[in-house]
């Protein structure tokens, strides 16, 4: 998926599709080299990518923890919580690794569709 991206983000820089607020995003090294052509800006864009990824999701692990998951021993469930900083949430499922699996699944795709 990172190939994917990369590629893109490689050919919408080359084409002059890349609006300025997307720009100020963006390493300077970056788009210098995607201008000129560099053959290793894909791979550069890749980890420009991975990094900003693996930065949003540890910032937003310190500041509102990992999800976490106890069982509910009346309704043989496991219930797993999480908090963004827009909301609080509560999933059931069946089976504790379930359970953790769909509340970190919600818990990343909120962090990483937030703005900023």
């Amino acid at each position: 998926m990172l190939d994917l991206l990369s590629k893109a983000l490689v050919d919408m820089i080359a084409r002059g599709r890349v609006a300025r607020n997307q720009e100020l995003l963006m390493p300077d090294e970056l788009l210098a080299k995607a201008r000129a052509g560099d053959p290793e800006v894909p791979m550069l864009a890749r980890e420009w990518i991975a990094e900003e990824l693996a930065r949003r999701i540890a910032d937003a692990w310190d500041r509102h923890g990992a999800p976490s998951v106890v069982k509910d021993t009346q309704n043989e469930r496991f219930v797993a919580y999480y908090e963004t900083p827009w909301r609080e949430a509560n999933l059931e499922a069946s089976s504790k690794r379930e359970a953790y699996r769909q509340a970190r699944t919600a818990w990343l795709k909120e962090i990483l569709l937030a703005e900023g």
